[in-house]
């Protein structure tokens, strides 16, 4: 980690930091996530956008005009179905098309998403859409009884949209009717999308993220629209766009992070807004290595026990586990044994929130997946530093993203300023 040379104060910012963060505010300057989705769209409309397997096992695909399209439906069904904006919504769903349309939708109806952990209890997700205020669930048929479970003490709440199955309960409406309403809105006013959009700046919330944090209730992360932005140019800065594509130019993710962290809303929900990912949606944590190897993933973003699962289950195949006799296979091995678990075409490879064991880092490294660390918490609206592929070194967790401070207290305490830094907690 690159420290500031003193303590982050407000007449003492380092004149560099202090022009890289003049040039990032100048370059998001009016943007939100939403300008940049517009602007995406129209460029790559025909492009694949999601992915996912249907209930046969076949695949289905969307591009980004027909995923816009949903959530220009939703939208719009939602608002007429009372949603306002200012207003927050909760969605409780495992990884899926339609929650991320979801996300995207309260969004451009001015509202603030929130996600809920598919492994919350009842007791914790009342905690959290009532300190919200949720007047919105959009929820998976599998969590809809642990929510009618609570319903009676969500005063609040005053719609839940059920994503599948039957909306056979009194209050619960079904995502595809929705769909139904907004698009007959959109036929009758071409313009209701844009005009609802369009009301949201960058100073407004984009989400809050629920965070234990180390002590008492969960608390609410807020990030805006700019938090987001800032984060995005400044680690465009440290791994530019044509470090991260394949041959052909294409970005390919597999998201199988909970998307209530804000690792995976970063990556796999807020980056495909700004550039063109085609992201295939992978429902369980532990289907990650089996999805992999059918995608071949340009980036892969795993948290410490991914990364030794799939060493411990590489152990169980390879004689030696050891950095230089994996360096002495020939090269064909080496990229059978990547192609075999689907990581061949790997260009970034990222471990955070907690260290990683340096010797599984080495190993994964010398076998070719250029993994690196990184650090941050939800506070900086996701990291803050990160190291390119081809400059990391064990047990670092690289730079400090540009334009942002950081520096280290007497006591250890890491501080950091910058407009990546949440607006405080809700």
């Amino acid at each position: 980690m690159t420290d500031a040379p003193q303590t982050p104060g407000r007449d003492n910012v380092p004149a560099g930091i202090a022009a890289e963060r003049a040039e990032i505010e100048a370059e998001i300057a009016g943007t939100t996530l939403l300008t940049q989705y517009a602007q995406t769209t129209a460029e790559h409309g025909d492009a694949e956008s999601h992915r996912w397997k249907a209930e046969d096992g076949s695949w289905v695909s969307l591009t980004y005009s027909e995923v816009r399209e949903r959530v220009r439906d939703l939208t719009l069904g939602l608002a007429a179905n009372g949603f306002a904006p200012g207003e927050f919504a909760v969605i409780w769903s495992s990884n899926r098309h339609e929650a991320t349309v979801a996300d995207y939708a309260v969004m451009h109806a001015a509202g603030v998403p929130v996600f809920i952990y598919n492994t919350a209890s009842p007791e914790q997700a009342s905690y959290i859409i009532n300190h919200c205020e949720a007047t919105l669930a959009v929820v998976e048929s599998k969590y809809l009884p642990q929510l009618l479970q609570i319903r009676d003490q969500l005063p609040k709440l005053r719609q839940i949209v059920l994503i599948d199955g039957d909306p056979a309960d009194a209050g619960v409406v079904g995502y595809a009717d929705v769909l139904k309403a907004g698009a007959a809105a959109a036929a009758k006013d071409a313009a209701a999308f844009d005009t609802l959009w369009k009301q949201v700046t960058p100073d407004t919330l984009a989400t809050l993220v629920y965070t234990s944090g180390t002590t008492g209730a969960p608390k609410g992360v807020m990030i805006s629209h700019r938090n987001v932005r800032f984060y995005q140019e400044a680690y465009r800065r440290i791994l530019p766009e044509e470090d991260q594509v394949d041959a052909d130019g294409n970005v390919r993710l597999v998201t199988y992070l909970p998307m209530a962290h804000v690792t995976g809303r970063s990556i796999d929900h807020w980056m495909p807004m700004v550039r063109h990912v085609s992201v295939t949606f992978c429902p369980e944590v532990t289907g990650i290595i089996d999805y992999a190897s059918q995608v071949h993933p340009t980036g892969i973003m795993g948290i410490p026990r991914v990364w030794e699962k799939i060493y411990a289950g590489l152990s169980a195949a390879l004689p030696s586990m050891e950095p230089e006799d994996i360096k002495a296979l020939p090269d064909a091995e080496r990229e059978g044994i990547l192609q075999f678990i689907g990581l061949d075409q790997v260009k970034m490879a990222a471990s955070g929130s907690a260290p990683l064991d340096p010797k599984i880092i080495e190993f994964f490294r010398t076998l070719g997946v250029p993994l690196s660390e990184g650090w941050g918490m939800s506070e900086l609206s996701n990291a803050a530093t990160i190291a390119r592929p081809a400059d990391a070194r064990l047990g670092t967790v690289g730079r400090r993203f540009p334009g942002v401070e950081i520096s280290i207290a007497g006591d250890g305490e890491i501080l950091v300023r910058g407009g990546l830094v949440m607006g405080g907690y809700y």
